[in-house]
């Protein structure tokens, strides 16, 4: 093997590094469905502003 990334990888550590990235992967859908939701509040609240509590 030449380099790191040219290394044999064990069975386990294959195993390893797809569970991590699926893991990331399922992380940032939650955050981006997450960020789409506000955005779209946002939105919606722009086009409805509401009356202030303290008014």
């Amino acid at each position: 093997t030449c380099c790191i990334c040219h290394n044999e990888l064990s069975e386990n550590d294959k195993n390893e590094i797809i569970n991590k990235v699926k893991l990331e992967k399922k992380e940032n859908e939650k955050k981006s469905k997450l960020l789409f939701k506000v955005m779209k509040l946002q939105a919606e609240n722009k086009d409805y502003p509401r009356k202030d509590i303290c008014s």
